[in-house]
């Protein structure tokens, strides 16, 4: 299963000041990797279950909204 954060950079936007986005960036980026590798869900986290939309256009070979999609 996913144990870290995963940023989900799929956003329909534009930057309109790729200046200010690289030091957006640089100022929060991961440098202290052993720390991110320590970072997990919580323990009551319900993971979302994806349509059945989702499972075919990804070619998952899963059934949407199914408990063997979610992975522990």
């Amino acid at each position: 299963g996913q144990l870290h954060p995963f940023p989900d950079f799929n956003v329909n936007k534009k930057c309109r000041d790729y200046g200010t986005f690289i030091d957006w960036q640089r100022k929060k980026q991961i440098t202290d990797v052993k720390r991110y590798e320590e970072v997990r869900k919580p323990h009551d986290h319900v993971p979302w279950k994806m349509s059945q939309k989702f499972h075919d256009l990804f070619h998952t070979g899963l059934k949407g909204g199914s408990n063997e999609e979610v992975l522990n």
